[in-house]
């Protein structure tokens, strides 16, 4: 899997999203009926936008590579 983020302008800023893309596993499927994996991940992920978020705000150039936070392996 892969997390792909787009960014696109809009007035007063930039709309952030965020998807994964990549082959869905077989494991994949059996754990996404019982998990909902938005729910399962996207703590993680909005996390990471905040983060983003704040490092926009201050000025700085880009986010540290140390501070980041990796999603969930599945």
């Amino acid at each position: 899997m892969q997390t792909v983020f787009t960014l696109a302008p809009v007035e007063g800023g930039t709309r952030v999203s965020w998807r994964m893309e990549g082959e869905n596993t077989l494991m994949g499927k059996a754990l996404s009926l019982v998990e909902n994996m938005d729910t399962m991940l996207g703590r993680d992920f909005e996390k990471g936008l905040a983060n983003l978020d704040a490092a926009a705000r201050s000025g700085t150039q880009s986010a540290r590579a140390d501070t980041a936070m990796p999603a969930s392996a599945l």
